[in-house]
Parts: structure tokens; C-alpha cells; sequence
């Protein structure tokens, strides 16, 4: 039996909580706040600039997301029963927060019940969505890793990252010649489930140290905003925004490495005391209701788009603690009600009824 690793484990709440302030720092409204101003004077160290650095310092959690979906399931049998229970966790946080909506507001929105029924196909998650077309290719996907010589994979991996996405980065106009959508679609996450099974499998990075694995992260996130930075600075980026720069987004090369030392360093943190255990593993397994309850299409509509907006007229220091504790009371309050929602589907015994389900329906196939 393969020993787990809660370093990944400890990722896992990690990069969720970086989506949270990534949220916080978008939806909230602090990046594209009026008040988000500077001068030539104080720009390097203005809310701007900050806000910036802590963007970007968050910025590959959802590349890390992916790598630790192939990192645990490259050489798991894929059970389906799974994807019924992540499709019903999806359709009680869209069922529920429609029934409190359409009460609160006493109408009945034909459209918002549609899309709570089939969020999956109404594309109501992005990633949630692409993760559906992820887990149904990873059968193949699995088998690639599991059956094709290590050294073979490293190099095939090596040649993904630079056709995919250094290659794009420095010579395509629009930067996405492969149609990744900045990282927005099943195929993205497809590339990074790939790297994921191939740094288990292959051990790739492990004799580098954790404070490498650590440095070279921070290079990379001071590379990207240093480059943000200097040119925003003598004022040299077009007006179609900073996304025509390719380096807000999850192909970019630099967020890709970040996000796979990030994966290095935490594969390397060992955690032995069996209390701490369970709290990582509980709390690992609440990170995907957290994603889910916030970013509900209602939810982020009513209390998260524009919630933090003011932040940005704060001090720098009171801004940085007013993006990480609210960010942090989203966190809690989510993973609360999400232990509820667990709780419930236990009391139910749902998870044990699809996988006898499946049992028989395989046993059934078997036979035939």
C-alpha cells in the first residue's frame, strides 16, 4: 500500500486559499478599484504594486490543483462512482443557494434552476467543468504514465513545456496558438494532470531542497510582476490590458514552474503527528466545497464581487491584512459548511450506495 503524502495534502488547502485571495483580489473588485492609484514616486512600494505581488504570489494555485490531481491518481484505478458524488456535491450548493435565493427574492427563475440542475453542461464552474473532461480521459492518461519508460516521459514533458508554453510566450501575437484559453479548458488541465504523474512517478526534484524548491518559486513570481512592474512603470503596455502581455495566465512559463516547485517543496514536508494528520486530510478534503460555495454564481454575485473594493483606499499594511483575514473568513465559513454538507452526505451513506453501484455494475460487465 502506498504510503500518503500530507505534504500534498497541506498543498491542497493551500493553493484553495490562494484561489480565495485571487478571488478576493478580482471579484472583490481591490485590482480594479478607482482607487488603486500610485505616482512615479511611491510606485514599487504603492497598494498597486503590492496588490500586484500578492496576486501573482497566488497566482499558480490553480495549476497546483491540477499537478496534485495527477500527483495522487496517476497510477489509481479511476473509480466512476466518483464523478456522480463531485456532480451532486456541485448540484446541492447550486440546488441550495437557488431555493434561498428564489425564496429571499419571491421569483422563480426558470434559467437559475436550469443551471443548478446541469451545472457541469452550463459551464457554471469553469473548473469544475474541465475537470469532468480531465476525469474522463484519465483511464488513457493513466496508462500513458504507468506503461511509458521514465526517461521517455521526462523528455515528452520537457518538450509539452517548451512547444506549449515558452515557445508561445516568446513568439505567438496572441499567445495561444494551442487554443488553452489562458489555462481555461480541459486540455490545460490535461497538460498539468500529466506533469503531476510524471513528477511522482519519475521523482523528479528530489534532491532539490526545500529551500531551492522554495527560492526558485519566488523567482519566478518576482520575475513575472518585476516584469509587470518595469513596464507598467515607463508606461510601455498597450491598452488592451495586461493579458496581452501573456503573462497573466496559467500557461505562462514562469506561473507553470511556480506552481510545480511549490509541488516540490510541499511533496518534501512530512507530517508524523496522527492529530495533525487527520486535521490536514479533513481539511484537504473540504477544499473542493470551499471552492464551490464562494464561487456560486449567486453567492459571488451578492457578497463577493465588489466586497473588498475599499481596500484599496487602506494603508499598504492594512490592505495586506484586510486581503488575508477576509480571505481567511471566507475560508472558514465555507470549510464550515462544507463539514456540514459531508456530514450530511454521510449520514446518507451516498458515497458507499454509488460504490456498490459500481461494484455490481463492473461485476455485471465482468460476467457478460
Amino acid at each position: 500500500m502506498i504510503k500518503r503524502n500530507f505534504g500534498i495534502d497541506l498543498l491542497k488547502i493551500t493553493a484553495i486559499f490562494m484561489v480565495v485571495i485571487l478571488h478576493t483580489n478580482g471579484h472583490g473588485g481591490i485590482l480594479f478599484s478607482p482607487s488603486l492609484t500610485y505616482t512615479q514616486e511611491n510606485f514599487f512600494y504603492s497598494n498597486y504594486s503590492i496588490v500586484w505581488l500578492i496576486e501573482y504570489l497566488a497566482y499558480c494555485a490553480v495549476n497546483c490543483y491540477a499537478l496534485i490531481t495527477g500527483y495522487f491518481y496517476w497510477n489509481k484505478k479511476v473509480q466512476y462512482y466518483k464523478l456522480v458524488v463531485f456532480w451532486l456535491q456541485i448540484v446541492f450548493y447550486m440546488v441550495l443557494a437557488t431555493l434561498i435565493y428564489s425564496i429571499i427574492t419571491a421569483t422563480i427563475n426558470t434559467t437559475l434552476w436550469f443551471n443548478a440542475l446541469f451545472p457541469i453542461m452550463t459551464y457554471q464552474y469553469w473548473y469544475m467543468t474541465a475537470y469532468v473532461g480531465v476525469f474522463l480521459f484519465m483511464p488513457i492518461l493513466n496508462a500513458y504514465v504507468q506503461h511509458t519508460p521514465n526517461r521517455s516521459l521526462i523528455l515528452h514533458l520537457a518538450i509539452l513545456f517548451i512547444i506549449m508554453s515558452v515557445l508561445p510566450f516568446f513568439f505567438s501575437q496572441n499567445g495561444d496558438p494551442f487554443l488553452f484559453h489562458q489555462g481555461y479548458n480541459t486540455f490545460w488541465l490535461i497538460m498539468m494532470y500529466i506533469t503531476g504523474g510524471i513528477i511522482a512517478k519519475c521523482e523528479i526534484g528530489k534532491n532539490l531542497s526545500k529551500l531551492k524548491c522554495f527560492s526558485y518559486f519566488l523567482l519566478m513570481i518576482l520575475l513575472t510582476w518585476g516584469y509587470q512592474m518595469v513596464i507598467t512603470y515607463f508606461n510601455t503596455y498597450t491598452q488592451a490590458g495586461i493579458n496581452s502581455l501573456k503573462i497573466m495566465q496559467y500557461c505562462a512559463p514562469a506561473i507553470v514552474l511556480a506552481a510545480v516547485f511549490l509541488l516540490l517543496l510541499f511533496k518534501q514536508i512530512h507530517i508524523t503527528h496522527p492529530i495533525l494528520k487527520k486535521i490536514v486530510l479533513l481539511l484537504s478534503n473540504a477544499t473542493l466545497g470551499v471552492y464551490l460555495i464562494h464561487e456560486q454564481p449567486l453567492v459571488r454575485d451578492n457578497f463577493i464581487s465588489g466586497y473588498a473594493q475599499e481596500f484599496a483606499t487602506y494603508s499598504t499594511l492594512k490592505m495586506v491584512g484586510a486581503i488575508l483575514l477576509s480571505s481567511l473568513a471566507i475560508y472558514a465559513i465555507c470549510t464550515m459548511i462544507e463539514f456540514i454538507r459531508m456530514q450530511l452526505f454521510k449520514l446518507l451513506n451516498i458515497n458507499n450506495c454509488l460504490k456498490s453501484i459500481e461494484i455490481k455494475c463492473t461485476d455485471l460487465l465482468n460476467k457478460s
